[in-house]
């Protein structure tokens, strides 16, 4: 007995041990010696199986089953207990049970279906009603409902892959099935193929997860990158100059096509009769386009749009109880639709509408979409009609030029609208002697491709560029500075003027090669370049003085010719002799050509050229003088100081460096063209970056703490740069703005730095002068 493996005890009549062997000691987790003798502790029946839990010490508890005979030990009556283990039976069925009821309680699909002797399914976990909206009890009722709910072309798929390649069945296998309600979902599953001795899948075990709302936000993000493309298009159309009736067909069109709808139209305001005039549509009959109208009242479907002045997205038009539909609407069998408002400067200009002919939700993304649309559409509007207005104003500004000619009584009126007109006239010369080099270049980079892989023209178009653009942003600062006086502190660098000229000669090679070879004549640059020290100068500034003088010389030689450039030092001053080989002038025209407005190319000049030249060197503590001869060519020589300086503003601001410290930036500006550069300057510097595109959008996003800067524009729609610093004041007061403006130079010559603003930068913004901007109020914070 006691080498036996089942446990054996010998239990008297009063329930004392008498004898307990060495299996019987280990289930109880003691010597037998410490056992016999001790009362056994549970009541025992002869001929029955009982359960019992053994105390261990020290240890949990131990589950046994336990069986009494009859027995005479020592000459008394007493019972035999077998005892068997049963803790592990025990605790599998413990596990199963909480795997039954981990099932039972999951939010995917488990299953086990068989496919072999019959096809049936084996178990279904209660969450398929809330999955398929069918009770377990159907699925077990009705084995074939598994391929029934299944989308029909992945039915066919599934027959497929379970005939010729089971082992896919293992997934993830993403199939569509068709719940009870009819609505489509998607199920991602996972499989465990089992086969029977043939080697045939005879069942699976799986798990079936819906993943319609991950599979929506998929179709959703490609929804919304084709939209942006689409955007993206039509806003190059509109900044390409494309007519406005195209731009629109274009815009209704494309928007039917990306939302997959039937119908699109845009709808303009007329206010004398406060109608809805159907300018252009997509889908809709030939005989409505440019014909049809609406009212724009208040109760009607548009109309209500017009007074919200906010998109309104309609699932069911007819049912709608806010407005009344226009018969139109129901006779194009429209049933659902977004209309948003196309807005104008001072009223809004109509509506873009698009509509289903069967119900449909959209979603906020479609409307933001369509809205977006609609304000490109405002921006191509007011262009056309601020074009409209500028060709207007011209004809009114000639008509009034007549008739103040005609009156000699009024030559003081005369001479200043003539001066109005020149001054114009001037400023539109000098943009488009900017702007050739940047169309002229960034046409050639991107019509011919190839020069992109010459680094070396790349970089010297982009260069280019890059020169003419600052040339642009300057000349307006010029044109009422001619005579201005070098104020303390201005912005000069150390240049070298050799390398100024080359850049000169460059820009304009359309005025003195291309457009005069195109006519037979030549004209030929020659450079005569001395060994020079570096020139404290505004680079810009000097390289429109070059440029203008350039021009002169060109327009001095009609048959062609040469123009030189000679630079030398004399002392502590640089040297530059320009000489042509033109016309020359008259003493009295070389004595008045550095006044203002006095020209001698009647109404193709502008007077404004040499009076700039002569005002730029002046700033430069410069000299210019001029020789010329009737038929023996002009020269102007140019005195320019060279002695040491130290370390300018400019100087300085091009050795602030990449900051170290990544800065969380909030950009607030209603320009997205602005919004962008900033980002890109930013983000290249290490810092984290978002975007508002106005104040309110910045006070929405902002919270204290999130941000370490905010960098935001002056004047924008509801809510100014200023009051947006003054809020943000309140809630962070050491937080550092900086305010980004078009008006920054004259803000800061006035003297002007409004409350709540740490720094005024003016736009256009260079990276130096960001990170200039940056260092100094992140050091001060």
């Amino acid at each position: 007995m006691n080498e036996c493996h089942v446990g054996l005890l010998v239990v008297n009549k009063q329930g004392i041990l008498q004898f307990v062997n060495a299996a019987a000691a280990n289930l109880f987790g003691r010597p037998a010696g410490e056992l016999i003798g001790q009362p056994f502790g549970f009541p025992v029946a002869s001929g029955k199986i009982t359960e019992i839990d053994i105390p261990r010490q020290g240890q949990k508890s131990l589950a046994v089953k336990m069986q009494a005979e009859d027995i005479v030990w020592n000459g008394a009556a007493s019972y035999l207990l077998s005892l068997y283990d049963i803790a592990e039976t025990k605790q599998a069925e413990e596990n199963t049970k909480k795997l039954r009821l981990l099932a039972e309680n999951a939010h995917d699909l488990i299953y086990r279906y068989e496919f072999l002797p019959t096809r049936r399914f084996d178990y279904i976990s209660p969450s398929a009603t809330a999955i398929t909206g069918y009770t377990p009890e159907e699925f077990y009722s009705d084995p074939e409902l598994r391929y029934k709910l299944l989308h029909a072309d992945d039915e066919r798929l599934l027959s497929t892959i379970i005939q010729d390649s089971p082992e896919m069945l293992r997934g993830p296998l993403i199939l569509r099935w068709l719940r009870k309600d009819g609505r489509l979902c998607w199920i991602e599953e996972k499989n465990r193929v089992i086969y029977d001795e043939q080697g045939h899948p005879a069942a699976i075990e799986g798990i079936a997860r819906d993943i319609s709302e991950r599979k929506l936000a998929e179709e959703e993000m490609k929804s919304r990158v084709i939209q942006q493309a689409i955007v993206v298009e039509l806003g190059h159309d509109a900044l390409s100059g494309a007519k406005l009736a195209d731009l629109m067909n274009d815009a209704v069109t494309l928007a039917a096509q990306t939302l997959n709808i039937e119908l699109c139209e845009i709808w303009e305001l007329l206010s004398t009769t406060h109608e809805l005039f159907l300018r252009t549509g997509f889908g809709w009959a030939s005989q409505h386009l440019g014909s049809s109208k609406i009212s724009a009242g208040a109760d009607s479907y548009l109309g209500y749009t017009l007074r919200q002045q906010m998109p309104i997205n309609v699932i069911a038009l007819h049912a709608d109880a806010r407005f009344t539909l226009p018969s139109l609407f129901s006779e194009c069998h429209a049933v659902s639709g977004i209309s948003v408002v196309i807005p104008g400067s001072k009223n809004s200009w109509g509506i873009l509408s698009a509509h289903s002919l069967k119900e449909r939700k959209f979603n906020d993304n479609d409307v933001r979409f369509l809205q977006t649309i609609a304000n490109m559409l405002a921006a191509a509007i007011e262009q056309k009609l601020a074009e409209m207005a500028r060709q207007q104003l011209t004809a009114d500004l000639a008509k009034a030029l007549a008739e103040v000619q005609a009156m000699q009584q009024h030559i003081v009126q005369q001479e200043r609208l003539r001066a109005l007109g020149q001054m114009a006239s001037g400023i539109v010369h000098d943009f488009n002697n900017a702007l050739a080099p940047i169309i002229g270049l960034s046409e050639l980079l991107l019509e011919f491709p190839q020069n992109l892989d010459d680094k070396a023209k790349l970089t010297h178009h982009l260069q280019a560029i890059h020169a003419a653009a600052q040339d642009s942003a300057c000349i307006v600062r010029r044109l009422r500075e001619f005579y201005r006086q070098r104020e303390d502190g201005e912005i000069f660098a150390l240049l070298q003027l050799n390398q100024i000229i080359e850049q000169a000669i460059s820009l304009t090679e359309p005025k003195w090669k291309g457009q005069p070879q195109a006519k037979g004549v030549t004209i030929r640059m020659v450079t005569q370049f001395g060994q020079l020290p570096l020139l404290p100068c505004n680079e810009a500034e000097l390289r429109e003085c070059l440029t203008n003088l350039i021009f002169n010389a060109v327009d001095a030689m009609p048959q062609g010719g040469s123009i030189t450039f000679t630079t030398c030092r004399e002392g502590k001053n640089i040297v530059l002799q320009i000489s042509d080989t033109g016309t020359g002038m008259p003493d009295e025209v070389k004595r008045r050509c550095f006044e203002p407005f006095f020209t001698t190319k009647g109404k193709g000049g502008t007077g404004l050229g040499l009076a700039m030249v002569y005002g730029i060197i002046r700033r430069h503590d410069g000299r210019i003088e001029v020789q010329s001869e009737l038929g023996k060519g002009t020269t102007f020589t140019i005195h320019f100081p060279c002695q040491p300086r130290k370390l300018n503003k400019t100087e300085q601001i091009r050795m602030v460096k990449k900051p170290v410290r990544v800065l969380r930036t909030l950009v607030v500006d209603d320009e997205a063209a602005v919004s962008n550069v900033l980002n890109e300057y930013l983000q290249m510097d290490g810092h984290c970056v978002e975007i508002a595109c106005n104040g309110k959008d910045a006070l929405r996003k902002f919270s204290p703490g999130k941000f370490d800067l905010v960098i935001t524009d002056r004047a924008m729609p509801e809510m100014s740069g200023e009051q947006l610093a003054l809020a943000i004041k309140r809630l962070s007061p050491h937080l550092p703005v900086i305010l980004a403006t078009g008006f920054g130079d004259i803000m800061l010559e006035e003297g002007e730095k409004p409350a709540g603003i740490d720094r005024i930068i003016n736009k256009p913004i260079s990276l130096w002068q960001l990170r200039e901007a940056i260092d100094a109020v992140a050091n001060r914070s």
